[in-house]
């Protein structure tokens, strides 16, 4: 893990003279610096993070760990130049909770891009997973699946549904009602019901520790809706609310959702019936129709209806040890990591 003198062979094509990188673990006291460069590295985005939300989303993962975070340094300037982020979670898979290494902030200061770096980086934290004896990895990626590809990791679709929903007079069987996540009842009932839930999904992320909830589930849910009958809660639906640019549309994009419900049909009238209770509450009255994405296999029948949208940006990797899993047809078509969870 100390300096090493890098050549052009594993530099690339066009190395600095005389530069010398460092790979390893980040220190406490490099944290704010480490914050700065993914700043950095992802202004290019049409919504750039802010250095508040790779702050909140160390903050508030109760599994965070500064040496689980991996960096390349420039030993001549003393400056941190790539990084990449190891998060310890589990994911269901086949029922049962496995130990899963998710992989993000992988990032390269543009000076120093396609030079082996993010390469020796990810192999860093893939040293950490077997040290930790996890058994698969799961990142998601929109650029550079070819290099992860290159490293052990393979794509595992998703597919979501592209809803047109219009407002109906219609009325429910369930008791609506918004969800603010500040009581603990309020958070243990939620919890409850989606470990109840998530075990019939592939790779949803397991949620047992109330901290992860108060912490990182609540800090990232905007609008969270139940539906109750005889006060029961019996599904909830959470959703990010968004206006579109150039036609002025609305967009209503599913984080999470969890039901008590086995029944398809059942599953999709609350389903529907949560988007209305939306419409009724959370959109302008001057908006008569909305779009809604959602991951497609927590309602399929409401499929039946949608375009259906491919993402081939989720990919695994499985490790020594793990157990049998397919990535198959019927894997992908139970196959959601919800965007609550995302890191």
């Amino acid at each position: 893990a100390g300096a090493i003198a890098l050549n052009a062979e594993c530099m690339g094509d066009h190395p600095p003279a005389n530069m010398s990188l460092c790979f390893r673990a980040l220190l406490a006291e490099e944290f704010e610096e480490w914050l700065k460069l993914c700043v950095y590295c992802f202004s290019f985005k049409p919504a750039a993070p802010s250095i508040s939300y790779f702050r909140n989303h160390f903050n508030n993962d109760p599994s965070s760990a500064v040496d689980n975070i991996f960096m390349a340094m420039d030993t001549d300037s003393n400056r941190i130049v790539g990084s990449v982020r190891l998060y310890v979670r589990e994911i269901y898979l086949n029922g049962k909770p496995v130990q899963m290494g998710g992989i993000g902030e992988v990032c390269t200061h543009p000076d120093y891009r396609n030079r082996g770096i993010s390469k020796n980086l990810l192999q860093k934290a893939v040293d950490k997973m077997k040290e930790l004896q996890i058994s698969v990895s799961v990142l998601h990626t929109s650029t550079v699946a070819p290099m992860y590809a290159a490293l052990g990791w393979s794509i595992v679709p998703c597919r979501f549904g592209k809803l047109a929903l219009s407002r109906t007079d219609r009325g429910s069987d369930y008791e609506m009602e918004r969800i603010q996540m500040r009581e603990d009842l309020e958070v243990q009932s939620l919890a409850q019901l989606y470990e109840s839930y998530a075990p019939r999904l592939q790779g949803t992320v397991v949620r047992s520790d109330l901290n992860y909830w108060k912490n990182w589930v609540a800090n990232e849910q905007t609008i969270c809706i139940g539906a109750k009958k005889d006060g029961l809660l019996c599904a909830y639906v959470s959703l990010d609310i968004k206006n579109q640019e150039g036609d002025g549309s609305t967009k209503a994009v599913v984080k999470d959702f969890a039901t008590v419900l086995v029944d398809e049909d059942a599953i999709d009238l609350v389903f529907r019936d949560l988007l209305q209770f939306v419409m009724g509450t959370c959109i302008p009255e001057s908006v008569d129709k909305i779009t809604v994405v959602y991951p497609l296999p927590i309602s399929p029948a409401t499929g039946h209806g949608s375009e259906i949208v491919p993402d081939n940006g989720m990919m695994y990797r499985l490790f020594e040890g793990a157990s049998a899993v397919t990535f198959d047809e019927s894997f992908v078509l139970r196959h959601v990591q919800f965007k609550v969870d995302s890191y």
